[in-house]
């Protein structure tokens, strides 16, 4: 790998915090190093790792041009990415979890794409990687379904980037100036740091690129933060922290902002209160969701596109009302339909 200094090609800062990732961590960085697109630096931060992830890095940084690596004590993922995009010396930025990898073309598609279009980011399709009971494994091909038939968002219509089925930072292409001129930085010390991250992407940008390809291969880890703290109320603060955070932030552009953003809160709501959250805190779960959504001004938009279990929410009066125990029958009659919910159709 080299970094062409006095190429013609913008410099891109790739982005990676590491915690105990040596099964994987080589994987992430050869695929990089693979990279069609040659103008990159690398920026690895050992978040205090435990196994033998840091041996690697240092391995990777003596061997490979262009690397800058960082060893902190474990300061968790916010922090780290918010302290490595103050390094960053590139004109775009994207954020790796050091358990997945990208594709080959990542970077020259992405890039071509941000400077043909001017865009403040540039959204790609994604892919699981999850391992089967025989040992295989298998490709899942996620995307934004609303965005399909859509190539770039401009103006207040980037707020409609908030309605996507998850709100991840790393299926993404940041243009670093954008992100410093608005003052946009991960949530430190808690769970769930992407979601105001990316709210406060969709509500400041004015361009948005969107590719449709899968440039980005999520490994699915059972050991990740957010599938950790399941017997403590770890994922109940934190999620309701960064609902609460958003819908304060938020400067709504279009009629329906608060809608989409609502619309989303509410899917993950009903996921996590069967998957994440100890069934002792769910009654307490709840009524703090139902009061926080009691807060904020909701409408039923005239769209094609519809969210049909907000809009009974709305209609029902659940949360202007507070209307606990209506909405918990109505929570424990939409989990039953989980496993129905998991599907992401292309």
């Amino acid at each position: 790998m080299a970094v062409l200094v006095k190429s013609k090609q913008p410099l891109v800062s790739v982005i990676i915090p590491v915690y105990n990732c040596e099964e994987y961590i080589q994987e992430c960085l050869d695929s990089i190093y693979s990279q069609t697109y040659s103008n990159y630096e690398i920026i690895l931060v050992n978040d205090g790792s435990t196994d033998g992830s840091l041996k690697l890095l240092r391995a990777n940084a003596k061997k490979h041009a262009g690397i800058t690596l960082i060893d902190q004590r474990n300061m968790g993922q916010g922090y780290t990415r918010n302290h490595a995009l103050q390094r960053a010396a590139g004109e775009y930025v994207l954020f790796v979890d050091a358990d997945d990898y990208i594709e080959a073309q990542t970077l020259e598609l992405v890039v071509a794409r941000a400077e043909v279009d001017k865009a403040d980011a540039v959204h790609f399709d994604w892919k699981m990687l999850s391992r089967l009971p025989d040992g295989t494994t298998h490709l899942s091909h996620f995307n934004s379904e609303s965005f399909s038939h859509r190539a770039l968002l401009v103006g207040a219509e980037c707020d409609e980037f908030m309605d996507m089925r998850n709100y991840f930072s790393v299926n993404n292409l940041f243009r670093k100036e954008f992100l410093l001129r608005h003052n946009i930085r991960y949530d430190e010390g808690h769970i769930y740091e992407d979601v105001l991250f990316v709210v406060s992407v969709a509500n400041r940008a004015e361009r948005i690129s969107l590719i449709h390809d899968p440039l980005y291969v999520v490994r699915k880890n059972d050991s990740s933060t957010t599938h950790s703290h399941i017997t403590t109320d770890k994922h109940y603060r934190d999620f309701l922290r960064a609902v609460r955070l958003s819908f304060d932030r938020v400067e709504p552009r279009m009629e329906h902002t608060h809608y989409l953003l609502a619309g989303y809160f509410l899917e993950k709501f009903i996921v996590y209160y069967e998957k994440r959250v100890p069934r002792r805190l769910r009654s307490s779960y709840l009524k703090d969701f139902v009061d926080i959504m009691s807060t904020v001004t909701i409408k039923i938009p005239a769209r094609k596109v519809r969210k049909r279990f907000l809009e009974v929410c709305i209609r029902r009066e659940v949360f202007a009302k507070r209307k606990y125990s209506f909405f918990r029958g109505l929570v424990l009659h939409k989990t039953t339909l989980l496993p129905l919910l998991k599907k992401v159709k292309r």
